[in-house]
Parts: structure tokens; C-alpha cells; sequence
């Protein structure tokens, strides 16, 4: 293996380390023709409530900076069980006139083994010693294999007018992630408020 292939090897991991996300389905409820929301309301379904505080206030920062008016679940006070009553005394109480809903339908987990290490000092104290070990060339660093998880996400996001509840907007999407949650979040958040955006929901 080459200098040129080590660099080569480094992006690719680089590249499968990527987060994406990608929309299955989506559906729209026929007829519906949107109107400006003043304010929707987010609700990430989760027992884990520190990842749906993150998800929520994701959502709701990444819609206001679209031009639109979000409030999270947690500042409305919603417990994390949640019942149809319970979200429409909170709706009233708010003056909301939409909830976004995203649910976690699935989660596939697959794992896989690469070559990686990080870059610092050969094997001979030097930065660009250069050391051939069986198959494997290491150029300023010691390369192991190194095992790496990759979770798919099966997402379920719904959007509901508050005055009848009805359901006017579906998306079912797959998120892929395999180190870091805040960049797999922003990469979600990025396609969905987009979607939304698209819609004319604001």
C-alpha cells in the first residue's frame, strides 16, 4: 500500500463516518393547502429524556431561524407519557396551531471493521518514518483495526393541525449514524424543516 492509497483509505473512512439522512415516504393529506403556522409545537417521542430535550430544541431552533415559531414539549411542560387530552389542554393553553410529532419506529444495527489510528510519531520518532507491517504501511502512525457501529434509524414524522388534530403531513425517513449524534440530529433536522419549508407552512 502507497503513501497515496494510506490518504486515499483515511477519506474514505472519512466518508463512511458521514451521517444521512434519506426520506422514504412522504405523504400529504389531499386538499390540504397550508397556511402561515404561528406556532407549532414539537414533540419528540422518547423515553430517553435528555436525547428528546436535544432533538426538540434542534427542531425548534432550526424552524425559527426559517422564519417560522416553534416551542418545544419540555417548555410547555408535556410529561414524557402523553395522551391525545393531555396534548389538547396544552395546545389550547398555548395558543398552538400545529404539532409536529417524530417518533423512533426502528433501530438496525450493523458492524463493521476498518483500518484506522491517528496521525502522530513512526515508529522511528519520526513524522514521516515509514514502516511495512505484513500487508500494512504505516506512514506517521500506527494503523488498527478499529470496530465501528452503524445504527439505521427509522423515523416517523408527523404534522397535525391543533384545531381538528388531524394528521395533514406524513414523512417516514432513514437515518444513518455511526459516531456522532448532534451532527446525525442536524443532518435530520436539516432535511425535515427543509420538507416543511417546501410545504408552506410558514
Amino acid at each position: 500500500m502507497t503513501v497515496k492509497n494510506v490518504l486515499l483509505l483515511t477519506l474514505a473512512l472519512t466518508a463512511v463516518s458521514c451521517n444521512k439522512t434519506r426520506v422514504v415516504q412522504e405523504w400529504t393529506e389531499p386538499g390540504y393547502q397550508p397556511e402561515p403556522l404561528e406556532r407549532i409545537l414539537v414533540i419528540g417521542v422518547t423515553q430517553n429524556m435528555e436525547y428528546k430535550r436535544m432533538f426538540e430544541i434542534t427542531i425548534a431552533e432550526a424552524i425559527q431561524k426559517r422564519g417560522g415559531r416553534a416551542i418545544t414539549s419540555s417548555a410547555v411542560g408535556l410529561p414524557t407519557t402523553l395522551t391525545r387530552e393531555i396534548v389538547e389542554r396544552k395546545v389550547k393553553e398555548r395558543d398552538i396551531d400545529a404539532v409536529l410529532v417524530t417518533t423512533l419506529m426502528d433501530v438496525d444495527v450493523k458492524t463493521s471493521t476498518h483500518l484506522g489510528g491517528t496521525t502522530g510519531l513512526g515508529p522511528s520518532g519520526d513524522l514521516y518514518a515509514v514502516q511495512e507491517t505484513g500487508n500494512v504501511l504505516m506512514v506517521g502512525s500506527w494503523l488498527e483495526e478499529t470496530t465501528l457501529n452503524q445504527f439505521k434509524l427509522t423515523l416517523e414524522t408527523r404534522l397535525f393541525t391543533a384545531e381538528d388534530g388531524k394528521l395533514v403531513w406524513k414523512v417516514y425517513s432513514e437515518v444513518f449514524q455511526e459516531r456522532y449524534l448532534i451532527d446525525t440530529l442536524n443532518t435530520f433536522t436539516d432535511v425535515m424543516v427543509s420538507r416543511l419549508n417546501k410545504l408552506g407552512v410558514w
